[in-house]
């Protein structure tokens, strides 16, 4: 997942025209609500061509941060495990709204 956190900080730099997160790897995780390839949930890939460069720029910061959550979390639990619950599912996204990744036990 590091290379997934590099290419959002990748992305989040450019102006506009950001790049699609998908890496044709598309395989849901049935109880983490997220895609195996592009740690994006249904809402946000459903919702990609039609957000705006700001809020593409919102979705790539939360896949940095899952992809970052999920290598400090790799060694104490699998991927499958784990819940999303974003504070509002409906779009446009706000740049603050904080994501919880439940299931991971760090220490």
């Amino acid at each position: 997942m590091d290379w997934l956190a590099k290419q959002a900080v990748r992305a989040q730099a450019q102006a506009n025209k950001l790049p699609s997160p998908c890496v044709s790897v598309c395989e849901m995780s049935l109880s983490g609500g997220l895609c195996r390839g592009c740690l994006r949930t249904l809402d946000e890939i459903e919702a990609w061509a039609t957000l705006g460069d700001a809020d593409k720029r919102v979705v790539w910061a939360r896949i940095e941060a899952r992809a970052l959550h999920i290598r400090a979390c790799s060694v104490h639990t699998s991927f499958s495990t784990w819940t999303v619950h974003p504070a509002s599912p409906n779009f446009p996204l706000q740049p603050k709204e904080p994501l919880v990744l439940e299931g991971c036990t760090t220490w």
